[in-house]
């Protein structure tokens, strides 16, 4: 009997790769093992599912029943796995054990963790998938104030979202403006001005540093001695991708599991990609590059080894009340922004050493349009 393909990790990359493999390949037995309960539902919504007032069963595109049924496919769920066995080629759990022909690390990526003090820190929500998403959302009816530490993209999408829905958002942050690693200033502040006019209230050059129970809810207590009520604080400062099993198997990591470009570990038959994988030396966590590496890698298990190529993929920041749309330059590239701004909309291209472009962030509706211009120009 041959060994199936064992894909660990049910999220976007685990469930898009079985996807393109069974459009190519209808018979080989695929098996997917997932710690939660296999659900298949599109994680960027879950920062903007609030204003919608959206139930995880209306955020939940399919179950794993009924995935299994559409992959024809085995799917564990709520299953941990224990180790990687792999001179054996065989995966490990309590219960069972399973070989494979090839192994596909779908294994996602965690929330960094908090290092703040207090008695309340195990009750702050860092809302990275449905489970969390449920318990947030059957408390939230019953909230009116906000704190979100963290002014990345996650917070700032939470934030306009939280604020449409009618609640008072305050968004805390070290930083001088939101979304420090991925927008230059002048942009960025714009973004602050438009997303305070929605409501949100910022609190810069400060940070968490206690978050403790009260009668009614959470006192948050700042470096700088503030102290702010909230029924609810949610915890927006990132995530890192999910190595565990990999790295206590052998697999090289870094800042995520290693690949080369045919999304291939330093280990034979094994393949990781999505959040949880360094492509190449980079780390790609958004939907765009996870759609593209599905496809390549479900070209080579079906014996057609194929390099993953990205494309141009701008990012989209989920604040409608400031829609924002941008590819950033490579990392350490030199050269410069140039800016045209005007009250509501503004466009920024960054031209490296040579005077061609090499990214570009747009601002505002009218900006936005220029985004297949911007991108014929790269």
């Amino acid at each position: 009997m041959q060994n199936p393909i064992i894909i660990i990790g049910t999220g976007l990359a685990g469930y898009t790769t079985a996807k393109e493999i069974r459009k190519r390949d209808q018979s080989t037995p695929l098996l997917m093992i997932t710690q939660d309960r296999g659900r298949y539902y599109s994680k960027p919504m879950l920062s903007t599912a609030c204003a919608q007032n959206k139930t995880i069963d209306a955020l939940t595109l399919s179950d794993a029943d009924q995935m299994a049924a559409n992959l024809s496919a085995e799917i564990h769920t709520q299953s941990v796995i224990k180790r990687i066995d792999i001179q054996n080629k065989k995966i490990i759990m309590d219960d069972a054990a399973f070989n494979f022909s090839k192994l596909i690390l779908a294994c996602g990526a965690k929330t960094n963790k908090l290092s703040i003090g207090g008695d309340a820190v195990s009750q702050v929500y860092s809302i990275n998938d449905l489970t969390r998403y449920e318990d947030f959302h059957k408390k939230l009816s019953q909230s009116k104030k906000i704190v979100i530490i963290g002014a990345g993209l996650i917070g700032c999408e939470f934030a306009n979202d939280l604020c449409s829905a009618g609640h008072a958002v305050t968004i805390i942050s070290p930083d001088t403006h939101p979304m420090r690693r991925m927008l230059p200033k002048p942009i960025a502040e714009m973004l602050s001005h438009r997303l305070t006019a929605a409501g949100v209230n910022w609190i810069f050059n400060d940070a968490a540093d206690e978050v403790n129970q009260q009668r009614n809810g959470f006192e948050v207590t700042l470096k700088s001695g503030e102290r702010l009520d909230a029924d609810i604080v949610i915890s927006a400062i990132g995530i890192r991708s999910n190595t565990a099993i990999a790295e206590a198997a052998g697999i090289a990591v870094n800042h995520g599991v290693m690949t080369d470009e045919f999304l291939q570990t330093n280990k034979a038959d094994i393949y990781a990609l999505g959040d949880c994988a360094e492509i190449a030396g980079q780390v790609r966590q958004f939907v765009a590059p996870i759609m593209h590496a599905s496809k390549a890698l479900a070209a080579t298990m079906c014996g057609e080894s194929t390099a993953v190529q990205f494309p141009i993929m701008p990012v989209v920041v989920k604040t409608p009340d400031c829609p924002v749309v941008l590819v950033p330059p490579a990392h350490e590239m030199e050269g410069e922004w140039q800016y045209a701004m005007d009250a509501d909309h503004a466009v920024a291209k960054f031209m490296n050493e040579q005077g061609s472009l090499s990214g570009f962030i747009l601002l505002g509706k009218k900006a936005i349009a220029q985004r297949m211009a911007l991108m014929q120009m790269m």
